[in-house]
């Protein structure tokens, strides 16, 4: 393969001389009328393609073509920043799953309809609250269902919209220009984010709400039990992440740290986190998932790119659009979604 490479880029190099030389404009080029001038300057530009190429000769171009794709995370805001694609979401005792045709897929069951998402198109990112699912559509728009007690599914005068997160009764919404919205519970002023700027992720937990911002800073917002808001001192944050009772944070060099002392002494090399009462998941470089619970059995989990976190499973979005499904609690036998033969949206 190496010796091919070079051959062909010889080649062009002679032929790229020809052509801008003493037989420009000439059909056919008679090789009769070369002369000792012109030969010599061949010579001399093959001569020095050959030394650039050379430069190149500890690379295996086999290996090279054979290099698996990027995986489907993508950065948003600075170049540093990465969120999880939500293209799975698991909720309360259901999981939902984003299909390439935009479509939606759901499996379990939750009893204030949540999971009842059979009739959304156009969709491009899904999240799951406790009782209620929200979509966001390719327009900007988004869609809700579920629990409407609090006001949470009330969303259909949203636009501009980039990413949803859904909380507990209660759904926030980033707009394309950096700023947030609200709808449905306001406990412990949870919804209050009208003044955030600048924010490029949200994430909604029980009752407080956090928010990266474009300089890798999080703010958070609402019920301060135990400190679990103390986010004031982190940096170089590129991925956050809220559960009932903590609030994660990635950083560029692949640690994590948490609000609530959560041992995630072991998450290194980590591009993706997610947390759920009682654990906390995180995805690798490598396509594995580690966790801090020694009840969730992702050993044999391989070439995952997504990862999703319910109150009682754990969801990973493998980089072949399949996807993967294990119990956090061998008591919640919902826990256990029917994800066999699903194939979701990967984005290239």
């Amino acid at each position: 393969m190496k010796k091919s490479i070079l051959n062909m880029a010889l080649t062009s190099t002679m032929f790229v001389f020809l052509a801008n030389s003493t037989f420009a404009g000439t059909t056919p080029f008679p090789s009769t009328q070369l002369n000792p001038n012109d030969m010599a300057k061949i010579g001399n530009q093959m001569d020095n393609a050959f030394k650039d190429l050379d430069k190149l000769g500890d690379i295996d171009f086999d290996k090279v073509q054979k290099a698996p794709a990027k995986n489907a995370q993508k950065p948003i805001g600075n170049k540093s920043t990465i969120v999880t694609d939500m293209m799975i979401a698991a909720g309360d005792g259901y999981t939902l799953g984003l299909k390439t045709d935009g479509t939606v897929l759901s499996t379990g069951m939750n009893l204030s309809g949540a999971d009842q998402v059979s009739d959304w198109t156009n969709i491009t990112m899904i999240a799951c609250g406790l009782n209620h699912s929200v979509g966001l559509k390719s327009n900007g728009t988004v869609v809700a269902t579920g629990s409407v007690g609090s006001g949470e599914c009330d969303v259909a005068s949203w636009k501009d919209i980039k990413m949803i997160a859904a909380g507990l009764d209660y759904t926030i919404g980033l707009k394309k220009d950096g700023t947030v919205v609200a709808t449905g519970s306001n406990e412990h002023g949870k919804s209050e984010v009208k003044a955030w700027k600048n924010i490029v992720a949200v994430s909604a937990g029980s009752h407080f709400t956090a928010g990266l911002k474009s300089d890798g800073t999080v703010l958070a917002i609402g019920k301060d039990c135990s400190g679990v808001l103390n986010v004031s001192a982190w940096r170089d944050i590129t991925t956050i992440s809220t559960s009932f009772d903590n609030i994660l944070g990635l950083k560029k060099d692949g640690t994590v740290v948490n609000t609530m002392r959560s041992n995630t002494s072991e998450f290194k090399g980590v591009i993706s986190i997610v947390a759920s009462a009682g654990y906390v998941a995180g995805l690798k470089k490598d396509g594995t998932v580690v966790t801090n619970s020694e009840t969730i059995d992702t050993s044999s989990w391989q070439n995952i790119i997504a990862i999703s976190a319910g109150t009682s499973q754990l969801v990973g979005l493998k980089s072949d659009g399949t996807v993967v499904a294990t119990a956090a609690n061998d008591v919640w036998s919902l826990g256990r979604p029917n994800v066999k033969g699903w194939q979701l949206k990967v984005k290239k």
